[in-house]
């Protein structure tokens, strides 16, 4: 069902973070990471495609988030 965290790049986790950080919001995401917001936009269907979920839905946002904590924590 889901891929595992090594297929995520540290900057997807990064996006995942600050996404969550930023309420969803992939500008105001981008602008923190000081990234342009289509390179945002491009990770977050990197995500969805590893992982099954949407980065920018909540529920899947919450279930990310999870996940990648319980990966670090190994």
């Amino acid at each position: 069902m889901y891929k595992l965290k090594n297929e995520i790049s540290k900057a997807e986790v990064e996006i995942i973070f600050t996404l969550a950080e930023c309420g969803l919001n992939p500008s105001r995401a981008a602008r923190k990471l000081n990234i342009h917001r289509n390179t945002v936009i491009y990770h977050i269907g990197e995500i969805e495609d590893f992982t099954g979920l949407n980065p920018l839905d909540f529920y899947d946002l919450q279930k990310l988030l999870e996940r990648v904590k319980a990966d670090d924590e190994l």
